[in-house]
């Protein structure tokens, strides 16, 4: 397992009095550099040199910390966001998802406050202690269960934030397109349900609070200096986090993403639907022929099947996606469309 870079290296028996010593040690330093004479074997400074850097570099881990519990701040925030441990659901605000629209009842409680986020961030998002000056001031989440949202036995467990998600009863295609959008960032899940045969559209993101290996985007068993590693982490958090800020302002993340997703259900409404419903208003617009040019007519539709999807869909269309399905505005036209270019049909 890759071992968390923001966490604390408890082999070094500075880490404690990391600003006690720093002043010390960077004193001795100076003198070493000034009055070499005094330290002629070198061996002074070659020590106090090696604890000055131990000791410079947990306090750049300690700055480190500081700045990914302020980003993940910034994300609890965010009125979309919704967190889940244990069974329990928070919600930061309120029930909308970036597009105003509701996501469902979930069970409004508070986000993780500032301690809980610098203790998952320095367990890399696992169960952990839970912080010992806290336990005595937990608020309760329901009147009668005295224990703290996140927590249980004086324990902090991992809390999962669900960034964005588009199900049977909530979200819309803008959600399903911001999702996949996001699918590929260090740190986010990807999840495609499948639910009611409807892949395109239902799917969520979500992250694991404090769990700063995967926003490193460490992988098997490279090995990279720690200092390196964080800066990563907390440039890719800071990417997820300025993204979804800005979805208060403009309800998409990618128009070229959006557009595939609108291009693929209206492909899912053409095998549902739309097939059937150009056959039938083709028939309508047949040619008042004999029977037999009648019969000829649908047998070179049936036998033109791919010909009538492909004019139908060149057609200039105006697409829609209504509920969890799209709509052609043109559909009518579209058909038209399609009797003159295929069947040479003056319509």
């Amino acid at each position: 397992m890759l071992r968390n870079p923001f966490s604390p290296d408890e082999t070094n028996p500075y880490r404690k009095f990391a600003d006690t010593e720093l002043r010390g040690h960077h004193n001795t330093v100076a003198r070493c550099v000034e009055h070499p004479e005094e330290y002629a074997n070198g061996t002074r400074l070659a020590e106090s040199r090696a604890r000055l850097d131990e000791i410079t570099e947990e306090m750049e881990r300690r700055g480190d910390v500081d700045e990914a519990v302020k980003l993940w701040e910034r994300l609890c925030a965010i009125p979309f966001v919704r967190g889940e441990t244990q069974g329990f659901y928070t919600h930061s605000t309120t029930h909308l998802n970036p597009a105003g629209e509701g996501i469902g009842h979930v069970s409004h409680h508070r986000m993780p406050n500032r301690e809980e986020l610098e203790a998952l961030v320095l367990s890399d998002g696992e169960e952990t202690d839970y912080p010992v000056h806290e336990v005595e001031t937990r608020p309760f989440i329901l009147e009668h269960v005295s224990t703290n949202p996140w927590s249980g036995d004086d324990r902090l467990y991992p809390i999962t934030l669900t960034l964005i998600s588009c199900g049977d009863y909530h979200g819309s295609d803008l959600d399903a397109a911001n999702n996949r959008a996001l699918k590929g960032t260090p740190g986010v899940e990807f999840e495609e349900p499948n639910s009611g045969g409807m892949s395109s559209v239902f799917n969520r993101t979500t992250t694991v609070v404090g769990a700063m290996t995967a926003f490193a985007n460490l992988q098997g068993d490279v090995t990279v200096p720690a200092s390196e590693a964080r800066a990563t982490a907390l440039e890719w958090l800071e990417y997820l986090v300025t993204r979804l800020e800005g979805l208060q302002e403009y309800a998409l993340l990618d128009e070229e993403e959006h557009g595939k997703l609108v291009e693929e259900l209206a492909e899912e409404a053409w095998g549902n639907h739309l097939e059937g419903e150009t056959f039938d208003a083709l028939k309508a617009l047949a040619p008042d022929d004999s029977e037999e040019e009648r019969a000829d007519s649908q047998q070179a539709y049936e036998e033109s099947d791919a010909q009538v999807h492909r004019a139908y869909f060149e057609h200039e269309n105006e697409w829609t996606i209504e509920g969890m399905g799209a709509v052609n505005r043109r559909h009518d036209e579209a058909v038209k469309h399609v009797a003159r270019t295929v069947f040479g049909w003056d319509v």
